[in-house]
């Protein structure tokens, strides 16, 4: 923002030295430095105590203005008058700067004894070049800072750092020294590049406030100079007076030019307040500060600030505001609180109906497919019944499964699970087939309790004690209204909705293969009062109607969310060939075994979130689950409570709108940063479900992008 070298100092820099002559009517006025006499018009070169000119900076309404080098290098400025009508104008700025300096006041300083003198030049007559010496500001003023190619508009923190420097330049001129600057303008401020501060320069409209100056203006008299400077107030500018209020005026505008990069007279003026329309070219900026300016320019004096300390402390609290975090900028939170609060509840009101289900079902399964792949849990044999297995019999005979059944119980497993639907005898084989489930109670089959089709019964020989304990229901909740992929695991369910006349087992499967196994274990899993499983602290707790992602679900049955290992084999396998020809035993000794079909000709593949899998492992991973909860403090799956998830919401469109705002004057901010904050907010997701919870990603990035639209629009244009 503040830059340190410009091309026209470079070119100086870089070009031969030159000395200048100050005749105004030289012809060729640039001169070889070592000359004492200007080539030209013969004039002097050298002045006053040996200063040469150097350089022309520029020239205003009655001086020209250059960089004068004494013998020893040091550099100052040197004016001299053009108009001498002025001159004793010019001599008072000489006599008041010495008055005024102040090391702490920015202003610039004249050395005592060698301010004001004169120069003489060849002409005819001869004549004389008054010159006031002082010291040289190096930078630029501001009307030249700003036509840079690359200047923008202030920001508004710069912009109240400024106007606090010169705010206090005018409250030591008004109040300590009884002066009116009356010449305010970019033109008269210089930026130094050193430290971005602000010098106060040109003193030569400066008028001493007195009785006699009252009582002079009560009387109507014209005490300062007219002036035709667009930024000098309207009294100074028609009638010729000054008033502390007119230094506020010429600030003011000063400062609506650099907000704006307008000039004053560029703006359409209100017919009513006679004030240029400029608040539509400077939406960056709070409603304080640009109140603060219109204030300073109204067209009336009695209707600007009265002094200068009420200025000071407006803007010390437009300083304090600014640099406030966003989050506590009352002016941020009228635009935020009503628009986020409004977007919040359409949002929560969209997602009640459904219509977001299927994003954030997607938006759960992305994620869980980019978790990091777990190891296989070590409790669990799947025995997987091939093709090759088969051998083109399909279903297996019962004889090679009673065969199969003996192999694995010669190796002690802790419980059998046979994923088979075994109603139907598939002789030979099945009296040695069914005996087995009498000489073990360990061994597990399954039916269907929502099928009415007799293929999907128990076998038909089993007792009812054995429909009871031996057998768990296969069934698994598929998202059929959307892509019917298996999320949630069956643990239990109302006997009113059961179809099958004999599958009488309330339990799922894997939750009976999973209760044998931990009572095994000493870690038994029990219910409480209110039907819950829970060992300890893990609770399988059944999921609402309205659950994470869920808008809809029936509650009729006990169910929970599958937290799958990210392996789509979550266990370790062996084939039924495999183990007929021998295994190792540790591979089975207390362990769960699963056993069923993987051959294509079975049709037992399902979709879940990890993509196709078969039944027998969907089986494993939900049996899995539970054992790895209790025993290994493994993670079920965790959401918020519907109002959990609207708080959790409303603060991303908090957030969404805060930074909307924040940024609303930095176009070029908007894409960049909305996509830094929209994969922040997929990392936080993404972070939870690797611990367990399910945070509503599509619901948040709705109310970060809307609630942040939203503020931002409204903020550009109001």
């Amino acid at each position: 923002m503040f830059p340190t070298l410009w091309l026209s100092d470079l070119i100086y820099v870089l070009s031969p030295t030159m000395i200048y002559c100050l005749n105004p009517w030289c012809e060729n006025p640039e001169n070889p430095e070592d000359e004492s006499l200007c080539l030209d018009c013969r004039s002097k070169l050298i002045l006053k105590n040996g200063y040469r000119v150097v350089k022309k900076l520029g020239e205003g309404g009655f001086a020209r203005v250059f960089e004068v080098v004494d013998n020893n290098g040091n550099k100052k400025v040197i004016k001299c008058l053009t108009k001498p009508e002025h001159l004793d104008f010019f001599k008072q700025e000489g006599r008041i700067l010495k008055q005024l300096w102040r090391p702490d006041i920015s202003i610039p300083r004249v050395e005592a004894g060698e301010d004001y003198f004169t120069h003489p030049i060849e002409d005819c007559p001869p004549r004389e070049i008054h010159c006031l010496l002082m010291e040289k500001i190096d930078g630029m003023n501001l009307d030249k800072w700003m036509e840079n190619p690359e200047y923008k508009p202030i920001e508004e923190k710069p912009a109240i750092d400024w106007l606090l420097q010169l705010i206090k330049i005018l409250r030591y001129l008004h109040h300590d020294k009884k002066y009116l600057h009356l010449d305010i303008s970019p033109s008269n401020i210089m930026l130094k590049p050193d430290d971005g501060k602000l010098v106060l320069i040109d003193f030569g409209e400066v008028r001493q406030i007195t009785n006699t100056y009252y009582a002079r203006l009560g009387a109507g008299d014209e005490v300062a100079r007219r002036v035709i400077s667009m930024y000098a107030a309207p009294e100074q500018r028609e009638q010729g007076l000054g008033y502390p209020q007119s230094d506020f005026f010429a600030l003011g505008l000063t400062f609506v030019h650099l907000l704006t990069g307008k000039k004053p007279c560029d703006f359409p003026k209100n017919e009513r307040t006679k004030k240029p329309i400029w608040r539509n070219s400077a939406k960056h900026i709070s409603k304080g500060l640009a109140d603060l300016l219109d204030w300073m320019i109204e067209e009336s004096i009695e209707k600007r600030p009265a002094n200068v300390e009420i200025i000071e402390k407006r803007l010390e609290n437009l300083r304090t505001l600014v640099n406030r975090p966003v989050w506590l900028r009352e002016d941020c939170w009228q635009f935020v609180l009503p628009t986020t609060a409004i977007a919040t509840t359409l949002i929560m009101g969209v997602r009640l109906t459904g219509i977001l289900q299927s994003w954030e079902l997607a938006a759960f399964d992305g994620m869980m497919r980019l978790r990091k792949a777990e190891p296989i849990d070590p409790r669990i044999l799947v025995v997987e019944v091939t093709q090759e297995d088969l051998g083109g019999k399909y279903p297996v005979e019962d004889t090679k499964l009673a065969k199969l059944i003996e192999k694995i119980e010669q190796h002690q497993p802790r419980v059998i699970g046979l994923d088979m639907h075994r109603y139907q005898a598939r002789e030979p084989g099945r009296k040695e087939f069914i005996e087995q489930f009498q000489q073990n109670s360990n061994l597990l089959t399954v039916c269907a309790a929502l099928d009415s089709t007799p293929n999907f019964y128990p076998p038909a020989e089993f007792s009812q004690k054995q429909l009871k304990e031996q057998v768990g229901y296969s069934d698994l909740i598929k998202d059929d209204w959307i892509d019917n992929s298996i999320r949630r695991q069956f643990l239990s369910y109302n006997p009113k909705f059961r179809k099958s006349p004999t599958c009488i087992t309330p339990y799922s499967l894997s939750l009976v293969l999973a209760k044998r196994f931990l009572q095994a274990e000493g870690k038994p899993l029990t219910t409480l009062p209110n039907g819950d499983w829970h060992h300890n602290q893990v609770i399988l707790k059944p999921l609402n109607a309205r659950t994470g992602g869920y808008q809809n679900l029936s509650g009729d049955s006990n169910e929970i969310l599958i937290n799958y290992r990210s392996n789509p084999k979550p266990a370790e396998t062996v084939t039924l060939t495999q183990v007929l020809a021998g295994i190792n035993p540790e591979l089975v000794k207390d362990r769960i075994v699963l056993i069923g079909y993987t051959a294509k000709v079975a049709r037992d593949n399902f979709n879940t979130p990890l993509g196709e899998m078969v039944g027998v492992w969907v089986h494993a991973q939900m049996t899995s689950q539970i054992i790895s909860a209790v025993m290994d403090k493994r993670p079920l799956l965790w959401t918020l409570p519907q109002w959990g998830d609207a708080i959790f919401v409303w603060i991303w469109s908090l957030a969404g709108g805060a930074f909307a705002w924040s940024v609303r004057s930095r176009r070029g901010l908007v894409v960049p940063s909305a996509s830094v904050a929209a994969i922040a907010l997929y990392l936080i997701c993404y972070g939870s479900l690797v611990i367990g919870g399910w945070i509503p990603l599509v619901p948040l990035v709705l109310s970060l992008f809307t609630s942040g639209g939203a503020v931002f629009y409204i903020a550009s244009k109001n």
